[in-house]
């Protein structure tokens, strides 16, 4: 994701979000600082902000929503993907990164 963050969209933010891949069980943690993006799987680096938000999700749709081939409306409503926190928040910091293919 790191080539895909736009830094002067993330300006001075400092923040960060999980992610749990329900067909693997993997997690990452992705925080923005100051214009670099940073993708860590398993527990987040000291320093690392509380999350936004927590994404639980499958790979495939996670693909689909990074590709904008799927809305996360749609994930949301057919039980794909699930968030625990705040959505505006969330909406706010994937703002920061360039969609599509």
């Amino acid at each position: 994701m790191g080539a895909r963050l736009e830094p002067d969209r993330a300006g001075d933010a400092h923040e960060s979000i999980a992610i749990r891949f329900t067909d693997s069980d993997a997690r990452y943690v992705v925080t923005v600082r100051r214009g670099v993006a940073e993708l860590v799987r398993g527990e987040p680096l000291p320093g690392t902000p509380a999350p936004l938000a927590r994404i639980t999700t499958d790979t495939d749709t996670w693909k689909r929503l990074a590709l904008q081939q799927d809305s996360a409306a749609w994930a949301l409503l057919g039980d794909r993907l699930t968030v625990d926190g705040s959505l505006l928040d969330l909406r706010r910091f994937l703002a920061y990164f360039r969609r599509g293919a």
